[in-house]
């Protein structure tokens, strides 16, 4: 990335000659750049291309003296030295900590640098000293500091990082160069968390402490979570939220988009969880294939739907029970709109198992990874699956043979969500 600087070199006397020099120091494989106003005392601009993460030096040289110039003092040094861009802050002082971590009030420079001038000699400005060089020897630092990117650093996997509530989550904002000190508590992170309805809630802060290039986070609340970092130095600000790595093979998510990660009420989720998610991909539960008998469950037969007994097959396997309540006598586990709670569960024959035990409806929530989602439909059997760390339901569609994330529907609002309770 570039960023395109202003530098405006001038005299009052109309008598000098001057040379810029800006000199990479970290971030920048180039040699210096060097500019001369061509006209003696003629106020000239120059664009100079610099990077983004890089941090130069700036120094201005007196180069000669127009022979045609018979005034006093000769030389007259009068010179003028701006720095012009679109996110600038001059004479970079850590400012005080907010009383409370609101999302601050500043200048969003999107993708621009955040060009940081210390220039503690003083040696921009105007300059009227006339009998001598006041920047002679001297120079300042401009540094393009870039926050490139936020990432989770708890063991996250590329299948998305899934923890228990309790546990730590650290995240790590990635500002170049390195040796950019921010300010005081900054940069400042913030969440929001999925709804069950797709949407997101209000970026929130983590709190008072959630500060700094690296921050530890022990998890309070259970959902999916987005994350960001935002960077403000002065009265500009930039951000970054949590990044796909890798585009998903069988799922919506695509490389560079917002990623998340999940937070569970119990270890058994995470199981069911990472059940579900080791079939992605699979034909197993075709719609055109059989299924042989598992779990307890009898075989299903191919040209049938079988998104309900991958859900119980995978939550068998993690170890959390699902009770057989469809047929006569009862074999099969519950359907779609029963997980949905759009269809009557409770005991209507004696002696026969007919309810969901165990695992709690929730018709508003948070979705959490390892709940079982049923999406109803009135006039079918609906779909059900079971949410990944994103939010997603991992399920078996009909409509092509594979285990995969792909039906957005689970995240419409009339879902019913069931978390095990045993």
């Amino acid at each position: 990335m570039k960023c395109s600087s202003q530098v405006d070199a001038c005299r009052g006397s109309h008598s000098e000659k001057y040379r810029l020099t800006v000199t990479p120091v970290s971030g920048d494989p180039r040699p210096a750049q060097r500019r001369l106003n061509r006209d003696y005392g003629e106020v000239e601009s120059v664009s100079l291309v610099l990077i983004k993460g890089a941090k130069y030096t700036v120094s201005l040289d007196h180069v000669a003296t127009d022979p045609e110039y018979e005034g006093t003092p000769r030389p007259d040094y009068d010179y003028t030295l701006t720095i012009n861009a679109d996110s600038v802050y001059s004479d970079y002082l850590p400012p005080a900590p907010p009383v409370i971590p609101e999302i601050p009030s500043t200048i969003d420079v999107g993708n621009r640098a955040l060009v940081v001038v210390q220039d503690q000699d003083g040696v921009l400005g105007d300059h009227d000293e006339g009998d001598y060089f006041f920047a002679e020897g001297k120079r300042l630092t401009l540094t393009l500091v870039n926050l490139s990117s936020v990432e989770l650093v708890t063991g996250a996997p590329l299948d998305g990082l899934v923890v228990t509530k309790g546990d730590e989550v650290t995240m790590r904002a990635n500002i170049q160069p390195e040796s950019f000190k921010p300010p005081l508590r900054e940069p400042r992170w913030y969440y929001q968390r999925l709804k069950s309805d797709g949407t997101w809630e209000d970026w929130t802060a983590f709190g008072l402490v959630a500060n700094g290039k690296s921050y530890t986070h022990k998890t309070v609340l259970s959902g999916v979570f987005r994350v960001k970092a935002i960077l403000s130095v002065g009265s500009y600000s930039c951000e970054k939220i949590l990044l796909r790595r890798a585009s998903e093979t069988y799922g919506p998510g695509v490389a560079g988009q917002p990623d998340a990660f999940g937070v569970t009420d119990s270890q058994v989720q995470i199981a069911i969880r990472n059940a579900a998610r080791s079939f992605l991909g699979s034909t197993a539960y075709a719609y055109n294939g059989t299924v042989s008998a598992q779990y307890g469950f009898p075989e299903y037969p191919a040209n049938t739907y079988k998104c309900n007994i991958f859900v119980a097959h995978r939550a068998e396997q993690a170890g959390a029970n699902v009770p057989a309540i469809n047929g006569i006598p009862a074999e099969y586990p519950p359907l779609a709109n029963e997980w949905a709670g759009t269809e009557d569960t409770h005991p209507v024959i004696p002696g026969f198992q007919t309810d969901i035990d165990n695992w709690i409806l929730l018709t508003t929530s948070y979705p959490q990874p390892g709940f079982i989602v049923g999406h109803p439909n009135a006039l079918g059997p609906g779909h059900v699956g079971i949410v990944d760390y994103d939010g997603q339901g991992i399920g078996a569609g009909s409509a092509s043979g594979t285990v995969n994330k792909e039906y957005s529907l689970f995240l419409d609002g009339t879902s019913g969500f069931r978390k095990y309770e045993p």
